[in-house]
């Protein structure tokens, strides 16, 4: 197994909740998948969705922070991928963290201002947020 091999395999820690929910650990592996971006990005076409993938699972489960750990993962790698931050904003919203969740709407609707989807979604929290005030 090649070095590359071994630093694209720490995605599989990923997995676990333990793991996935420890800002310091998933910082780890963070900054070894970032400083070695290029090269993965060679050989690993996917790895995008591999790790959107793993945060989703955790989303789904209730598990918010060890998906926005992952999700901001997946930022670091790919910075102009809108979904990246549409996913992020919903598992903020998911973590009750609304003021971060209209923050990353917001990035992603900037980086795909087409989307209705997005729009439609920033309007929407943005009235939840108006009616839980009053």
């Amino acid at each position: 197994m090649s070095s590359l091999d071994s630093i694209v395999n720490l995605i599989t820690l990923f997995d676990r909740d333990s793991i996935a929910k420890d800002s310091m650990k998933v910082k780890t592996i963070k900054k070894k998948l970032f400083e070695n971006k290029s090269s993965i990005f060679k050989e690993y076409i996917y790895i995008e969705d591999w790790i959107k993938g793993i945060a989703f699972k955790w989303y789904l489960k209730g598990k918010f922070q060890s998906a926005i750990n992952l999700y901001n993962t997946n930022i670091l790698l790919f910075p102009l991928s809108a979904s990246n931050y549409n996913n992020l904003a919903e598992a903020y919203k998911g973590n009750e963290q609304y003021d971060l969740a209209l923050s990353n709407f917001n990035k992603s609707l900037e980086l795909d201002t087409a989307n209705n989807l997005y729009k439609e979604k920033i309007k929407n929290l943005e009235n939840y947020l108006q009616n839980k005030e009053q």
